[in-house]
This record gives structure tokens, sequence and C-alpha cells, in this order.
């Protein structure tokens, strides 16, 4: 079993192909695992959530099943 979590921090993004700052801030954090049950067989589950300042924050993910041959 393996566990990683990690985070980002954007301040003052700007607006995209200018050099115009916005002063909005955002973040993000994920956390994924991976389990191998049994030889040759992985279970990869990971969740992330984003928020950007003044917007409701979104959470994706997916879960992967991989059988090694």
């Amino acid at each position: 079993l393996g566990v990683s979590v990690a985070g980002q921090y954007f301040n003052n993004l700007y607006l995209p192909g200018t050099d115009i700052s916005t002063d909005v801030n955002a973040w993000g954090a994920e956390i994924s695992a991976v389990w191998m049950p049994v030889t040759n067989f992985e279970v990869r589950p990971e969740i992330h959530y984003d928020k950007v300042d003044d917007l409701d924050g979104t959470v994706s993910g997916f879960l992967r099943f991989t059988r090694y041959f």
C-alpha cells in the first residue's frame, strides 16, 4: 500500500495570455493511493479538490484497476 498527499497554492492569478493581475488566489489538494491486493493487480483511487477565491470548490477523482501480464 502506498499513499501520497499533495497541495498547491496559487497567489495572484493572471488573466490567460496576459500580464494582467486579477488579485485572485486559488489552491488545490490531492490524495491518492496504490494498493496491490494480489500479484500483478493494482487498485488506484485518487481524489482532487480545487478552490478559487469567490467560487465554489470542485471535487474530481478516479478509480483505476490495472492488471499486469
